[in-house]
């Protein structure tokens, strides 16, 4: 697929509505709901099947139980890691797909999008090793740094590997995109690099604010998970309550956040490419 030219009306002080993303990501995430509860509950089983009798140590605060089990069963948690993250992968692309054809309103039903979705699963895990392969590099760098400066600057070698640190977030943060575009229109993962990276330009600070509700949510509810993982650990049923309870919010938060990102590409489209498909962006240009 090509990429569309950038559009010759567009002015670099247009608004990105990060209120609004944030609203049309709550809304498109209910509207979703079914969809998405369906299609994590594959990550969620692989994970119980994972940790088998210790799943409870899945929302522990204290890595402990984790570690014993993981000894103990190593070769089981192996495969089944590895498991967990294919599924994640394919439905990750699913639920991507699904979030954004019911924001654009396009006549296709849950199904076809989530396998139009999970078509695009190797090319986002080839974008996905581009990412870890330059965290990689990063982290051998602030290490050689380190190791390096520690002895002469002491303490000031730890600002320095923070500073390193946010040099490299502000590098790859262009490139937040990328996955979303990946998906949605069906790029390979060096042009979706490319295409996010055109997105982004002039709308940085924007982007950041839509990350940042991001994590600060799912930051709320894991939070709210290890509260009920301490209330609950002694009650008979209380591992079962905490799954059913992570198995109904997840997918709505989940789904929130991914929303974020796909509505957050979808108006820069509309914003940088003059493109107006859908049924959500007539506010964009006001």
């Amino acid at each position: 697929m090509s990429m569309h030219q950038p559009n010759p009306s567009y002015r670099g002080d247009s608004s990105l509505g990060v209120g609004q993303i944030v609203n049309d990501a709550w809304n498109t995430s209910i509207k979703s709901y079914l969809g998405l509860f369906f299609l994590n509950l594959p990550i969620l089983i692989a994970a119980v099947a994972a940790f088998g009798a210790d799943s409870q140590s899945m929302f522990s605060a204290d890595g402990s139980a984790m570690e014993q089990m993981v000894r103990e069963n190593m070769g089981r948690f192996i495969t089944l890691e590895v498991l967990i993250f294919i599924v994640s992968i394919v439905c990750s692309c699913a639920m991507t797909r699904i979030l954004y054809d019911r924001y654009v309103g396009a006549p296709v039903s849950d199904r076809e999008a989530a396998l139009t979705g999970a078509k695009r699963s190797l090319p986002a895990l080839l974008l996905l090793l581009i990412f870890v392969a330059a965290y990689i590099v990063f982290a051998f760098v602030v290490a050689l740094v380190l190791a390096l400066l520690q002895g002469v600057l002491g303490f000031l070698s730890i600002v320095l590997a923070i500073a390193l640190g946010a040099v490299f977030l502000y590098l790859v943060f262009p490139y937040v995109l990328s996955g979303i575009v990946c998906i949605t229109e069906e790029l390979g993962p060096i042009a979706s690099l490319r295409r996010s990276k055109y997105l982004t330009s002039d709308y940085r600070w924007p982007v950041l604010g839509v990350g940042l509700a991001g994590v600060v949510v799912m930051a709320i509810y894991q939070g709210i998970v290890l509260g009920l993982d301490y209330l609950l650990a002694p009650a008979a049923f209380g591992h079962t309550i905490l799954l059913v309870f992570v198995a109904l919010i997840y997918p709505l938060l989940g789904g929130w956040v991914i929303g974020l990102f796909v509505i957050t590409a979808h108006r820069l489209r509309a914003l940088k490419d003059g493109v107006i498909s859908g049924r959500n962006l007539s506010n964009v240009f006001e």
